[in-house]
This record gives C-alpha cells, sequence and structure tokens, in this order.
C-alpha cells in the first residue's frame, strides 16, 4: 500500500474473521510568516482499506512495516495450505 508521508504510528493493521484491515490518519500543520502575512495551513489525511483474505492464512504470523511511504504486510499461509507440486506418471 502506498502511504508516502504516513509514519508507522499513523497506520493501524487489524486482521479479524478473514478480514485485513489497513487504516491510516495522520495530521500535518504549516506556517507562513512574512513582513506583512501570516499563513496557517492544517490539513488531515485518513484512508481506509480492507481485504478478504483466506483461512489459509497464519494470523498470528502476519507482518507489517513502512518504509519509504511503502507499507508492507507479509501474509504467510499455513503450512497445510501450499501447494504440492505432483508428478504425473505414464501408464506404459
Amino acid at each position: 500500500v502506498e502511504v508516502p508521508g504516513f509514519e508507522a504510528e499513523d497506520i493501524d493493521v487489524n486482521y479479524e474473521g478473514g478480514v485485513l484491515s489497513v487504516v491510516g490518519a495522520h495530521s500535518t500543520q504549516h506556517e507562513d510568516e512574512g513582513k506583512t502575512y501570516h499563513v496557517r495551513e492544517r490539513s488531515f489525511e485518513r484512508f481506509t482499506r480492507s481485504f478478504s483474505l483466506p483461512e489459509t492464512v497464519k494470523a498470528d504470523d502476519i507482518d507489517a512495516h513502512v518504509e519509504d511511504g511503502v507499507l508492507t504486510v507479509v501474509l504467510p499461509k499455513a503450512a497445510d495450505a501450499k501447494s504440492k507440486r505432483i508428478s504425473v506418471k505414464s501408464k506404459k
């Protein structure tokens, strides 16, 4: 998830009932003072994203980190949910 301007403390990641929710909120304030003027700007940004996930996700091992404005969430599968290669045999 691209989250430019957000820090780790601005983002909440929650997994419940097969749904992963990502919520981010932060505010900024800018002040500029000149000889004849004074400007004060405030902005508030908030986003929410939800994703339905298969039941094979190991909820206890979910990991999330933010770096350079990108939130990465790692969702490991349970060992029994991983695909298995099956060899094809000839009947000759």
